[in-house]
């Protein structure tokens, strides 16, 4: 305590001359204090707040050890904050932790070598006390956290280095390993608001938050999805706009330098390093993984053993199956744009064209040819290069999204493919719709659906079933182009339907060819007269409209509170909230979120979505859930 500033007069007393020189100071310092009472008082509390500087004089001074010394206090200060927090005989005790805070923020200036060391160690303890069952320890631990990662990320980043990735990776670890749904909605929070204030200084730390809001993007909660998605929306169409290159592969101020990344890898725009995708490894991503090992940075160990001659595949972590074929069995074909061992080669073709699924040999579409399809043939005119170059390629992407998709994502591949097509069909020559249904009909293609069969039922069942009924509702529209060149091709599709076990499906390709006549009546001489994608009865001609449509034509909106089929469906939308006209989703007013637009802001957030957060200047604000920052009730300006 003497070495740490306390003064010696406060820890013992001084022997007199006149004392006996057998007289021990601790027996002197009785006898001072029995005979003056009121001196024992003044001492004690003096005493006490000299203890008290001392201690903090130990954390201050850590500034002044060396890069080994302070590695080791740190060490040792972390384990005694375990124990004071898992101790079983009285309540958790946060002293410690607090003092590896306030440690922090003295030694934050060291160089940053040495301040790599100190968060190896602080940031394991970070993982762990974040992770605590008690709610009030975690958030405590991960407030201080965002603290800190303000801090630091204010003194930006050299390129090529990486020390804000290891700063901010336990909000990683946190955010996967926590139970609790308020501390991943306080991960979420801290994320977004360190994005809000500090998105000029994050570099290599961009990583972390993208892991994090992909961790929350699979969240059981729902508000945390939603906040996730939002922010993200918002750095994409916000913050990073104003950095990003319009080519991928360059960075700088000018964009004028050139990443090199290879094998998948994606280009850190503003310094330039390369964040190699799965099975790659090295500064240009140009090295597989080593034998036995897969995966993101290759950390992950190969599951070979007892498997026979099989080996590894260095990207999934998959044994392996002959070229150009992938699943349990081995029997299914590469995915659309993949090719070669394990799946893993991305075809090189250009212009919307596929590959070979064994040899990647580029199979071109129409009007292109060479080797990856770049070069136009002779034969085009003029007139077909907007279908070449910009119609083709854009409705053959969709239809690949279609067999090798989640479901939700293919949903809304399929409803998007059929709009466009429905919308612009009328302005395709005949040879670019049969250019077209080549594409559309390979939908039902057997070899690219799943190969397990709850997969396979599934899929027939949902996308294969709205894609028959949507192939059907384009004849209709456009029977006169359609019927002469493309009915027989149609007439065999549905036929392989009407075959199929699922139930659903057959009786799709059933009802199809009731309704293959876009007209209605005797000798189908009558022609539909619906509008917004509505088909009308082969024998009557009603209409049948789509969810959130109404009237004789289909033509007009459901009424307002109203959605669905037949505008049967009530809105539930409260607090001035619009409802979808089809499917009823709630889309809220500022102030409000939820489902039924019934929760207010939650405290500091404010606006449409409860995105904006307020940022009072003083206390005799308060956040409005609609209006932001505004004077409590007694105060003005």
């Amino acid at each position: 305590m003497v070495g740490s500033g306390a003064r010696p007069q406060f820890l013992a007393i001084s022997r007199k001359p006149n004392h006996p020189p057998s007289t021990s100071p601790m027996e002197a310092l009785s006898l001072k204090l029995t005979a003056e009472p009121s001196v024992n008082e003044s001492i004690g509390e003096t005493s006490s707040q000299s203890v008290v500087v001392a201690v903090d004089r130990i954390f201050t001074g850590s500034t002044r050890l060396d890069g080994d010394a302070i590695v080791d206090f740190v060490t040792a200060l972390c384990q005694v904050s375990m124990d004071e927090l898992n101790s079983p005989h009285h309540h958790p005790r946060m002293f410690s932790l607090q003092k590896i805070v306030e440690i922090s923020y003295y030694n934050m200036g060291r160089i940053r070598l040495q301040w790599s060391r100190i968060w190896q160690v602080l940031g394991e303890h970070f993982n762990r006390v974040g992770c605590n069952q008690s709610e009030h320890i975690a958030c405590f631990a991960l407030d201080s956290l965002r603290q800190l990662s303000m801090k630091f990320i204010e003194k930006g980043e050299f390129p090529n280095f990486r020390f804000q990735k290891d700063f901010l990776r336990p909000f990683e670890v946190i955010m996967k390993k926590n139970r609790s749904v308020t501390i991943r909605d306080m991960v979420v929070r801290c994320i977004a608001q360190m994005v809000n204030s500090q998105a000029r200084n994050i570099r290599s730390g961009w990583k972390n938050i993208f892991s994090v809001f992909h961790l929350a993007a699979s969240d059981s909660d729902k508000s945390i999805v939603e906040l996730a998605f939002h922010t993200t929306g918002n750095i994409i169409t916000g913050h990073r706009c104003e950095t990003q290159c319009s080519n991928p592969n360059t960075y700088g101020e000018d964009c004028s330098l050139d990443c090199g990344c290879n094998n998948g890898g994606t280009c850190n725009q503003l310094d330039g390093g390369c964040n190699c995708g799965r099975g790659y490894q090295g500064k240009l991503c140009t090295a597989p993984c080593p034998e036995g090992q897969y995966g993101y940075n290759c950390k992950e160990e190969c599951l070979t053993k007892g498997q026979g001659n099989k080996t590894c595949d260095h990207v999934t972590g998959e044994l392996s199956c002959p070229a150009g074929y992938e699943g349990p069995t081995c029997q299914q074909p590469c995915p659309l744009n993949h090719w070669g061992k394990g799946c893993t080669q991305q075809c090189a073709c250009k212009n919307g064209a596929d590959c070979h699924h064994v040899t990647g040999v580029c199979q071109c579409l129409p009007g292109m040819f060479s080797e990856f399809c770049t070069e136009e043939t002779h034969s085009t005119v003029e007139e077909d290069k907007v279908w070449v170059r910009g119609w083709f390629p854009l409705l053959f992407e969709l239809s690949c999204l279609l067999s090798r998709c989640k479901m939700d994502v293919r949903t809304r591949a399929l409803s998007v493919l059929f709009e466009l097509i429905m919308t612009a069909g009328h302005s395709f020559r005949s040879h670019w719709w049969r250019d077209l249904f080549n594409v559309l009909f390979r939908i039902f293609d057997d070899t690219k659906l799943p190969e397990h069969q709850s997969e396979k039922a599934e899929w027939m069942r949902t996308t294969c079933n709205f894609a028959l009924y949507s192939i059907g509702n384009v004849f209709n529209q456009y029977f006169d182009i359609l019927g002469p060149m493309l009915l027989r091709d149609f007439y065999v599709q549905i036929h392989w339907c009407v075959q199929q076990s699922n139930e659903e499906l057959a009786k799709a390709g059933a009802t199809n060819l009731e309704n293959l006549c876009h007209h209605w009546g005797k000798g189908c001489t009558q022609q539909c007269a619906c509008k917004n994608g509505a088909d009308c009865h082969h024998v009557t001609g009603v209409c049948q409209c789509l969810p959130g449509r109404t009237g004789k034509n289909c033509g007009q909106p459901c009424p307002e509170g109203t959605y669905g089929y037949q505008c049967s469906q009530i809105c539930k939308c409260q607090n001035g909230g619009k409802c979808r006209l089809n499917d009823g989703e709630c889309r809220c007013t500022a102030g409000w979120m939820g489902t039924h637009c019934t929760e207010v802001c939650p405290e500091s957030y404010y606006g449409d979505h409860c995105m904006k957060q307020c940022d009072c200047i003083n206390e005799n604000f308060v956040c409005h859930p609609v209006k932001g920052c505004v004077c409590k009730q007694g105060n003005f300006f």
